[in-house]
């Protein structure tokens, strides 16, 4: 079937007027059009040309849509960067490039029965005009073109506006700005462990630090290029240590480990170091490498604090302490009561000596035998009881490892186990004795008398004695 032929029409050149700004930037040029009729096997090919062709100009073409039997299309012409120096286009006192006669042309094949025919369309495309302007991160300084340190110093030297010592810093702004040397400077952020613990494991040992900490530090206004070359830290005014400090993921961060002495104190308690960190940084300057000391201090917290088994060996020797006061009490209940009984009878015995009554030397006699028997009995008691006080002591000893304690008798409460023996074996003697003979001598006059009263035998007994 035959069909009328084609016509191309351009609709619409974008933009208008070809206006753009900076060679260091791609500029496109939108151009949208229809063919009327569309043929069979319809390819388009476009091409553009700029001016002498200095500059390479690129094509394209895609559809866009078919309505009304019309095919609809957009062409697209790319300008790529390039460098205005080299064009002889460039215009230094206007700053302009200007690009005339160029040119846009668009190729058609199709279709027509067996063979295929090209049918092209030429348009002539006004002056394009590009701006040309610095470009701030070219790494090249167009001072001709108005770049400045003040206006973008990651491509010009600080030092041309403001002397010595001022370097670009680009945390802020990506086109850089100038700060002064004295405004690079450092802070501790943190510490990893706060408080910083150390551990006592002994009684009357060091407190252990049983791992390092570390500081989280942050240089301010750091150059884009910084190193750290030297490190160290101060503790107090101590000595100067040296550590290795990390940088971290953001620049100008930084870990810096650190480790402490143990401490001479066995107490459990709080404390606080002054922590001096000196660091030297590396950076560029003026395209010279440049050295810069900086420095920072922090209170570091501290905590003392007992192991475990040091909390738990104190309570149990509290508790045998406590073990160790009851024995100690009990001892001197014996000893109250055994003194008690020896001054009645000392009593009794002042009396008979003085009065020669014969009732105070009978009550003598009984109350020297009644203590002799108690003092059998107590005096065993008191030295179990300093056994027992001697075992507690040595298993609190054994405990904790302690360096000394009391002596295990004193001069008030202590008694040696050998008199305390021979005391315990004599008054047993005597209490055997004077029960003996005062019982074979009761039973004997009760019987002579006919069972008279036991006190008046005892008189009578007495007074045989010589004691009126």
């Amino acid at each position: 079937m035959c069909k009328p032929d084609f016509e191309i029409v351009i609709d619409k050149i974008e933009p208008e007027p070809l206006e753009f700004v900076s060679t260091f930037k791609e500029h496109t040029i939108n151009i949208t059009g229809h063919i009327t009729t569309i043929p069979g096997g319809l390819k388009l090919d476009p091409e553009c040309k700029l001016s002498d062709m200095e500059i390479p100009c690129y094509a394209s073409c895609e559809e866009t849509g078919k309505a009304g039997g019309m095919y609809y299309f957009l062409c697209q012409l790319t300008i790529p960067s390039f460098d205005y120096n080299t064009s002889k286009h460039y215009d230094p006192v206007q700053k302009k490039i200007t690009f005339a006669q160029n040119s846009f042309s668009l190729s058609c094949s199709y279709n027509n029965g067996p063979s295929t025919e090209i049918k092209t369309f030429e348009k002539n495309i006004s002056d394009i005009i590009i701006d040309v302007v610095y470009e701030c991160g070219s790494g090249k300084c167009e001072r001709d073109l108005g770049e400045s340190a003040e206006v973008c110093c990651i491509d010009c030297p600080c030092s041309e506006v403001y002397g010595e010592k001022y370097f670009c810093y680009t945390g802020r702004k990506k086109e850089g700005e100038c700060l002064s040397v004295n405004e690079v400077a450092l802070q501790i952020d943190e510490f990893e462990h706060d408080p910083y613990k150390c551990i006592i494991f002994e009684r009357g040992g060091e407190c252990v630090f049983s791992e390092g900490d570390t500081a989280y530090v942050s240089v301010i206004n750091p150059p884009s290029d910084i190193e750290v070359v030297d490190s160290y830290y101060v503790i107090d005014n101590g000595e100067e240590s040296d550590t290795e400090c990390f940088p971290g993921e953001d620049i100008g961060k930084y870990a810096c480990p650190f480790v402490l002495d143990n401490i001479k104190n066995s107490d459990e308690g709080k404390e606080s170091r002054e922590f001096n960190l000196h660091l030297t940084i590396s950076y560029t300057l003026d395209n010279a490498l440049f050295l810069q000391n900086i420095s920072a201090s922090k209170i570091l917290s501290i905590e003392r604090e007992k192991s475990k088994e040091l909390k738990t060996c104190e309570e149990e020797e509290r508790k045998l302490e406590k073990e160790i006061e009851s024995a100690k009490k009990k001892k001197s209940m014996y000893i109250t009561i055994l003194a008690v009984f020896a001054a009645i009878a000392a009593g009794f015995g002042i009396c008979c000596a003085i009065t020669h009554s014969h009732k105070c030397c009978l009550l003598f006699k009984v109350f020297l035998v009644v203590t002799s028997c108690a003092a059998t009995y107590l005096l065993g008691a008191i030295g179990s009881v300093q056994n027992q006080i001697k075992e507690l002591k040595a298993r609190k000893q054994a405990l904790c490892a302690a360096k000394t304690y009391d002596e295990l008798y004193d001069a008030v409460n202590g008694i040696g186990n050998i008199w305390l023996t021979l005391g315990t074996v004599t008054l047993g003697v005597i209490c055997a004795l004077g029960v003996s003979s005062e019982i074979s001598g009761m039973i004997g006059e009760t019987a002579s008398k006919g069972g008279g009263k036991l006190i008046d035998t005892l008189e009578l007994k007495y007074r045989g004695t010589g004691f009126s």
